[in-house]
């Protein structure tokens, strides 16, 4: 059975993937490049990226919380 943590890996790698295949056809066909394009591709990677980060600080916080809490009870 999958985990929620690899549930959520797998969704951002087929969506990475959707959006690399995205920006490489908006960069091959010129025509479709709009000042409004490119900027809703800027905002969501910038969002992607400020999520993977918290998503990291997060589990890390959480280990290291219950590996000082094992540490203290000892």
């Amino acid at each position: 059975m999958i985990g929620t943590t690899e549930f959520w890996m797998l969704f951002l790698a087929i969506y990475y993937i959707l959006l690399i295949f995205y920006i490489h056809d908006i960069i091959k066909r010129k025509d479709l490049i709009t000042v409004e394009k490119t900027f809703w591709v800027v905002i969501i990677f910038i969002l992607n990226f400020l999520g993977i980060i918290l998503y990291i600080i997060a589990k890390t916080w959480r280990y290291y919380n219950l590996g000082r809490k094992g540490r203290l009870e000892e």
